[in-house]
């Protein structure tokens, strides 16, 4: 479709589905006593879902999301369709070479690539297949709109225009080649219409029930020929690819969801019930707390979605997967957000991870669990954006706003390892546990303090894989708040080096958290952290004890420039991390009775040697901190870094940090 468009592995599982729908498995509750028993009917959209987005269209709000949808649907037609004949590159990479910032994508340039900072365009096949990815799974969000605004209005201008679409996939996804591990850096990638599977498994997870909309209007010839060459094409790549934490629980989503497709029973069988299905991915990677083991924000919601889907899929099929545990994915990590609605950036977490970002997933969410908590989140979301999505009509509820900060008390996540303590607005969040994977930072004892407004002590996450200061400084112990021995990072032994939970004492005014890594990130040397909050007041008590020698670097990852006064000298800062390149403008100054005070913006810093032994004091610019989706709302904020260094065998700093009271 061009302008003229407008401008099967059988497999014996560990349970059968009878046991699964049946909600025999103890460790994770399958039966949703709420709901009733479901059954095999192969449509991802039940009698109920349709009425309820009949009816939500009809609703005051429910006309805003349809103009919304028609307003989104017009404009990308209005450049017309013509699907790639190449596979793709990786959106990560879509970033100007000078200002590591993602270029500003446009429809209708494939081989332009603008970058607003140089004012220029870029071309290179590198970056036309960059463009290619992103253009891919425009049409994937392209082809979600039409088809709730079909089911909305009954326009038959959308069935055509989902008819066209599909019709060039079936010609176009057999010509993708199946990427060779000699075209890509890891095996595990080898995508079709994507380089790496996992955006394929996403691709096909969105737009499997969207076909099933369209499906009954098609002719015989029509529908064998999309079955035929774009989902059983599909099916056969998916079912020779494996995949570890959310690289598998994509991959278990894209199965369901062509399993119910293709009527597919045997697939949909080893999707759930395997030895890398649903069931054992939800017991390995999804801790009781309701975190996902990779443990940030990004690397939580991002597998959410495709469990919800998945659950989706199988109750086509017969098959209740809205346990609990599902259920508490979505309303378990609220417990670590700030009273601003963002979470700390985690690994390799986004910063300034928004929840409003994720209202799609709680309207479906609300659509299942029917919880009225998930219903309390959408309505502090929607206080400060506007309701949008086209999941939503799946609910039939009208969503009041409500601005009324969201109450809630210190918490801990003792699977996870992570203790938030609360104060008024604010929070002082302190990570001590394990993440599994490879988006684990070696960052065990850091803390992040936010003041109900911003950040005060940073945890930068990760803006792009792309950027060299990925690795280099993101992705290293000194972007964060704790101690490094030696100028090196801990050792997080493949992500599971994990510390040891002493005491968690919350109160009103915030409370107290101790905890320890004892021999367990540096060798020969036990850290252990006491981190108190006493309404506008953090203390901060950081000791480490060995036999030998060390350099102790006690580092504070600043969002404001430090006042220190007269004395600093231009400085070497020298490491055995990588990091220690990433800085600039290095200043430091001995303190020989061991204490330094400052300020940062409002926040008012003293930090104590408590053996009286001299301290050496260096600040510098760290690289600044990035963020957002897109070109369109990409942020840069500048970032400073404090360190105190001492050496000996011990190490025992105390911080008192005051907070301005406004906040």
């Amino acid at each position: 479709m061009r302008k003229k468009f407008f401008a099967t592995i059988f497999v014996a599982g560990i349970l059968s589905v009878a046991q699964i729908a049946a909600g025999s498995l103890d460790s994770i509750s399958l039966k949703d006593e709420n709901s009733q028993r479901c059954k095999k009917t192969y449509r991802f959209f039940t009698d109920e879902d349709l009425v309820n987005i009949s009816k939500s269209a009809k609703t005051e709000w429910g006309i805003k999301i349809v103009e919304n949808l028609k307003n989104r649907i017009d404009e990308r037609v209005r450049y017309g369709f013509d699907i790639p004949a190449k596979t793709t590159g990786r959106s990560q990479n879509y970033i100007c070479p000078v200002h590591k910032k993602l270029f500003k994508f446009e429809l209708d340039k494939p081989h332009d690539h603008y970058c607003p900072d140089c004012g220029k365009y870029y071309e290179s096949d590198f970056f036309d297949a960059c463009w290619r990815n992103i253009y891919q799974h425009n049409m994937q969000y392209f082809i979600v709109d039409c088809g709730y605004l079909y089911l909305a209005t009954k326009d038959k201008k959308y069935f055509d225009y989902l008819k066209e679409i599909f019709l060039e996939y079936a010609d176009k996804y057999p010509q993708y080649p199946v990427y060779t591990k000699e075209q890509v850096d890891k095996s595990y990638y080898l995508g079709r219409m994507f380089e790496q599977w996992l955006e394929d498994a996403m691709w096909f997870s969105d737009v499997c029930p969207i076909y099933e909309i369209v499906k009954d209007g098609l002719t015989a010839e029509e529908r064998e020929r999309i079955e035929k060459n774009l989902f059983q094409e599909a099916a056969d790549m998916i079912t020779a690819r494996r995949g570890q934490h959310n690289w598998q629980a994509w991959n278990n989503a894209m199965r369901t969801a062509l399993a119910v497709t293709l009527k597919n029973d045997e697939m949909m069988d080893y999707a759930i019930n395997s030895n890398i299905g649903y069931v054992e991915e939800f017991k390995k990677m999804v801790y009781d707390d309701g975190w996902y083991k990779e443990a940030s924000p990004g690397y939580h919601y991002f597998p959410l979605k495709a469990l919800l889907q998945t659950a989706n899929a199988a109750r086509a099929c017969g098959i209740n997967l809205y346990n609990e545990k599902l259920k508490s994915m979505l309303t378990g990590v609220v417990k670590a957000m700030y009273p601003n609605m963002t979470f700390p950036a985690h690994n390799d977490g986004g910063y300034m991870s928004d929840i409003s970002n994720q209202d799609f997933l709680y309207e479906m969410g609300y659509a299942r669990f029917k919880d009225p908590f998930i219903l309390e989140l959408l309505a502090k979301v929607y206080a400060a954006k506007e309701r949008n999505s086209a999941l939503a009509l799946l609910t039939n509820v009208d969503i009041k706003p409500d601005n009324t900060p969201l109450k809630q008390n210190s918490y801990l996540f003792d699977d996870t390892g992570i203790a938030v303590l609360r104060a008024g607005n604010n929070t002082l969040v302190f990570r001590y546990g394990f993440s599994d994977g490879g988006h684990s930072h070696p960052d065990r004892l850091s803390v992040t303090l936010h003041n109900g407004e911003k950040e005060i002590l940073t945890d930068c996450g990760t803006y792009s894989y792309a950027q060299p200061a990925y690795l280099g400084w993101q992705k290293r112990g000194l972007s964060h708040n704790l101690v490094l021995v030696d100028g090196q990072d801990m050792q997080i032994r493949g992500g599971k080096t994990a510390g040891k939970l002493l005491a968690f004492e919350p109160d009103k005014r915030g409370g107290k958290a101790v905890a320890m890594l004892d021999n367990n990130g540096y060798q020969g040397v036990k850290l252990v952290r006491s981190v108190e909050l006493k309404g506008n007041k953090f203390i901060d008590w950081f000791e480490a004890f060995s036999e030998d020698e060390h350099t102790y670097d006690y580092v504070l990852a600043l969002s404001d420039k430090p006042e220190l006064g007269d004395g600093f000298e231009d400085a070497q800062f020298e490491g055995k991390s990588p990091a220690y390149e990433f800085i600039k403008n290095v200043k430091s100054k001995t303190y020989k009775n061991g204490i330094v005070t400052f300020k940062a913006g409002t926040t008012k810093f003293e930090i104590k040697n408590t053996f009286k032994t001299p301290i050496e004091v260096f600040w510098a610019e760290a690289p600044d901190i990035m963020y957002g989706s897109s070109e369109k709302d990409t942020h840069t904020i500048k970032s400073y870094m404090l360190v105190v260094r001492t050496k000996g065998k011990n190490l025992s700093l105390k911080s008192n940090v005051v907070l301005d009271k406004k906040h």
